[in-house]
Parts: C-alpha cells; sequence; structure tokens
C-alpha cells in the first residue's frame, strides 16, 4: 500500500476530495518540468513516467465506473468474465502493454481527463456512500469492502506509490 496507509481514514467525501488532491498535486508537482523526453524513457523495470500516468488514469477510470455503480470491467475494457479472473498484476500488464509507446500528449490527455472525471464523480457521492459495500456498486456479490477502500487504493493511496517510483525510475536514468 501507499505512505498514506497511517493517515486516518477521512469521513466525509470534502475530506476524500482533499486527499485525492494534496496527493495528486504532489505526485504531479514530483515530475513537473520534465522534459517531454524525460517522460517517456523507460526506466530499468521498463517503465517511463508516462506510463505511470497511464496506469494510474486507468484506475481512476475504473474508481469512476464503480462510484457510478458501473461495472469496472466496462473501465479497463474486459470483459467482466476475463477480469475476474486477473490478478492485479495480469490486469497491470494489459493497461502497461495497452498505453505503452502511447504519445506522451495522449497519457497527458487520458490523465487530466479521467482526474476530472474522477472527481466529479466523487463530488456525487454522500459520506454514507463512503461506507456502504463495494457490492452496492457494482463490485461481486460478496465484495463488502466499504466503497472508501476502493477509493482510496486507487487514488491516495495509490499516488504517493507511483511518485517514489518515478522517483527511484528518475534517479536511475540520471
Amino acid at each position: 500500500m501507499g505512505t498514506n496507509d497511517d493517515i486516518a481514514p477521512p469521513e466525509t467525501v470534502a475530506e476524500v476530495l482533499d486527499l485525492v488532491e494534496t496527493t495528486w498535486e504532489a505526485l504531479g508537482t514530483s515530475i513537473a518540468g520534465l522534459a517531454p523526453e524525460r517522460q517517456t524513457q523507460p526506466g530499468p523495470q521498463g517503465w517511463s513516467v508516462a506510463d505511470h500516468l497511464a496506469h494510474i488514469a486507468e484506475w481512476e477510470r475504473a474508481t469512476t465506473y464503480v462510484v457510478q455503480r458501473r461495472p469496472q470491467s466496462e473501465a479497463f475494457g474486459i470483459e467482466a468474465d476475463t477480469l475476474a479472473r486477473l490478478d492485479v498484476d495480469g490486469l497491470n500488464e494489459i493497461v502497461y502493454q495497452r498505453h505503452r509507446g502511447a504519445p506522451l500528449e495522449q497519457v497527458l490527455d487520458l490523465s487530466r481527463r479521467a482526474h476530472a472525471e474522477l472527481l466529479e464523480a466523487l463530488r456525487g457521492l454522500g459520506a454514507a456512500d463512503l461506507q456502504r459495500p463495494m457490492a452496492e456498486f457494482g463490485g461481486a456479490p460478496g465484495d463488502q469492502r466499504a466503497l472508501l477502500q476502493k477509493i482510496a487504493e486507487d487514488t491516495y493511496q495509490h499516488y504517493p506509490d507511483h511518485q517514489a517510483w518515478t522517483a527511484d525510475l528518475l534517479a536511475a536514468l540520471g
């Protein structure tokens, strides 16, 4: 999990939005001003900064779909039964391959749009929604995780992980 696991869970949508925006801005600040060639240069693990941004955008879009009570599989463009058989690494590999080598402007546009759509969807939630089970939002019938857990894992706990990984990537590239 991300570096924000020890933060007290937010209780209101406004607190969720604040955490999402604060951690999003920190990620953005960490890569601001990078030349385009630095953003697209693969590091030792094969991923570039742009690959990390595309990955985050895909997970944000999946969260947006869930908040909107739409199947997460549609957000990923994967059949529901196929998605159910994938582990996170398998899904991440599909996402990586989908965007690998995409033009930087396309990735940046995807990232901006996905984040804006996520914020809009989150603003439509009520505080009680944050504690409702994922099953009520189109998750698996037995998925009793609170919606807040999904939001946290795919946003304010997720961004710091990628911020650290992109810092490591950039350090390795010199």
